[in-house]
């Protein structure tokens, strides 16, 4: 069964990629072949990604919300016991990963 979240995930993605998709020709078959700029597809997933992506905590998995309750992962002798929420998708990676963005020297 498909989620309505769902149905909308995969129609952002299918407007990402129709967007970036030029059509070039048509076979002697009949059948349209085309070409895809593959830098606008990794830039708009990027940023929808991105826009999609709650902070989760680290340790559990939780989605950040209003309420503050103790991280059920962390033991209160090793921290504080809170959530360490942190962005679950990193975009300058994502770029990097598909050749858009230039690694930092880690020296």
């Amino acid at each position: 069964m498909t989620t309505r979240y769902q149905k909308e995930h995969y129609e952002d993605v299918a407007n990402v990629l129709a967007s970036a998709t030029r059509y070039s020709g048509k076979t002697e078959e009949g059948e349209y072949f085309c070409s895809v700029d593959p830098d606008e597809v990794a830039q708009a997933l990027a940023h929808l990604f991105a826009a999609d992506n709650p902070l989760a905590c680290t340790d559990c998995g939780r989605l950040q919300s209003a309420s503050s309750k103790r991280c059920p992962a962390m033991r209160p002798i090793e921290s504080s016991g809170l959530h360490r929420f942190t962005w679950g998708f990193d975009g300058e990676q994502f770029l990097t990963a598909c050749g858009l963005e230039e690694e930092e020297d880690q020296s």
